[in-house]
């Protein structure tokens, strides 16, 4: 295949694995800067952008800088060599540019950081568990201890367990690797901003209010309340909600958490949860039908606490639970006055046996309906993603020479998709492979059956990456073919 189509065709299959083997190794996001960075970056909103804000930012040196937001929300400071980190950061919009805004954050060290309700929130419980305020604490010649970086990913991590749930129903985000302060976002209420939009924080109560009307398929208002509160160095998460839409909130779950670390559960990640009703209660108050199935995502959190919200109905919390150390997996299946065949469908039980970190069977009770489970891990890199790359240099030979005509020259713009499962396919380049939860990935790469002189096998490649997006550089054809390549999720 002598053809410059057929050899890019060639080279794009080569790629796209080389993309996927080291994308996908690199799930979470980190505040770490890249070589040489001096600054700070980030956006600021409460899901409308904070625009034309005067944004400090004090190492904990004392020393402190100033600059602005612009018209969406986005901000860079100005060189952090005289600053010692972390960085305090804080922005204010004054009451004459209404409406009136005073939000911080914290940066372990130069890179994104994000400044936003949530954010607000950690940094200031932060400072609560040490007896003080965030603004006494900024306001200091030197500011009060901030958190090591250990520390704050503690409090980041007790904060995104309580709306890990709703920033996949509301987001449609992959809370195991968003990360609430350095995962870079765009006010335009999308993502994590359209979150952001549906969520009103109480920074001195720590009750962050969340509407879920929004969320497609929702049927009536269905509101919660996720509260962080302070007991010396422990914290407690609770989430309530309205079930019957009467602004009493039931808890349906609860953790605590020293400030000095969350236990990791091997459970840890998404999950689905599909069920087939296998007895039909008489008379059935919960609706459904013998042989019926459905199928329920949810994330486990570092404690091994989960919670499943049910979509297609009022939107209501339906069951919360926890999977203990052993595997042992037991849940409360809540009711509710709002069931729409009418009636009160009561509570229930779920049980089950994890027969691995990645999969369970158990069964199902609730008002006389009953019904196997099954659980599955959910790989965290499922969606869909574009894959680019631009030849940087090639080897001038026979059978590989047309690839220099294509030095430098973007290539790619093709659909790459992971299903739940951890499968892929690239329908342009005919390509399928698997990618385990933890990144590793096989896949095939058709050799040559016109030449030996240009071996499509022997690919090799290089890059770093996140939820969002990977780039990198690759070598192929046995070295004769190399360039760079960029990964970016739809």
């Amino acid at each position: 295949m002598n053809t410059l189509k057929n050899i890019l065709l060639k080279l794009r299959f080569a790629l796209l694995a080389v993309i996927l083997l080291t994308a996908y190794g690199c799930g979470g996001s980190s505040t770490t800067p890249a070589a040489g960075s001096s600054s700070l970056t980030g956006t600021a909103a409460t899901g409308a952008p904070i625009a034309n804000a005067t944004v400090h930012i004090k190492g904990a040196n004392g020393v402190m800088v100033e600059t602005t937001t612009d018209a969406n929300g986005n901000y860079t400071s100005p060189n952090l060599a005289t600053l010692t980190a972390p960085y305090l950061v804080h922005v204010i919009k004054p009451a004459g540019l209404n409406p009136a805004v005073e939000l911080y954050s914290i940066g372990s060290a130069a890179g994104v950081v994000n400044v936003h309700p949530l954010t607000d929130l950690i940094i200031r419980t932060w400072y609560e568990v040490q007896g003080t305020d965030v603004a006494t604490a900024f306001n200091a010649v030197v500011p009060a201890t901030p958190p090591t970086a250990t520390e704050l990913g503690v409090i980041k991590q007790v904060v995104k367990n309580l709306v890990a749930q709703f920033l996949g129903l509301i987001g449609n985000l992959d809370s195991t690797s968003f990360d609430l302060i350095s995962t870079p976002f765009t006010a335009n209420s999308t993502g994590f901003d359209n979150f952001l939009d549906n969520i009103q924080v109480n920074a001195a109560s720590g009750v962050i209010g969340i509407n879920t009307s929004g969320v497609s398929g929702a049927g009536t208002l269905a509101e919660y309340h996720a509260t962080l509160a302070v007991s010396g160095v422990n914290m407690t998460s609770t989430l309530a909600e309205d079930l019957n839409n009467d602004s009493t909130f039931t808890t349906v779950s609860t953790a605590t958490n020293p400030i000095s670390g969350i236990t990791t559960s091997p459970y840890a990640g998404v999950w689905s949860l599909n069920f087939t009703q296998t007895v039909l209660g008489s008379p059935s108050v919960c609706g459904g039908a013998v042989g019926a199935t459905g199928t329920l995502p949810f994330v486990v959190d570092g404690s091994g606490n989960f919670i499943l919200l049910e979509t297609d109905g009022s939107g209501r919390v339906m069951i919360s639970g926890n999977i203990a150390a052993n595997g042992s997996l037991t849940a409360t299946v809540y009711g509710d006055t709002l069931n729409p065949n009418g009636g009160t469908c009561p509570a229930g039980t779920l049980t089950a046996t994890m027969t691995s970190t990645s999969a369970g069977t158990g069964t199902f009770l609730q008002g006389g309906d009953e019904g196997d489970l099954v659980f599955a891990r959910i790989n965290s890199f499922a969606g869909t993603w574009t894959l680019r790359y631009t030849i940087t240099a090639a080897t001038d030979e026979v059978a590989c020479g047309e690839a220099i005509a294509s030095i430098g020259i973007p290539q790619g713009g093709t659909d790459t998709i992971v299903n739940a499962q951890g499968s892929f396919t690239n329908v342009t380049e005919n390509i399928t492979g698997t990618i385990t939860s933890g990144g590793i990935v096989s896949f095939t790469i058709p050799g040559s059956s016109v030449t030996t002189d240009c071996d499509y096998g022997g690919t090799v490649g290089t890059g770093t990456g996140n939820y969002a997006n990977a780039y990198g550089t690759f070598k192929h054809n046995n070295n004769k073919v190399s360039g760079t390549w960029s990964l970016t999720r739809q």
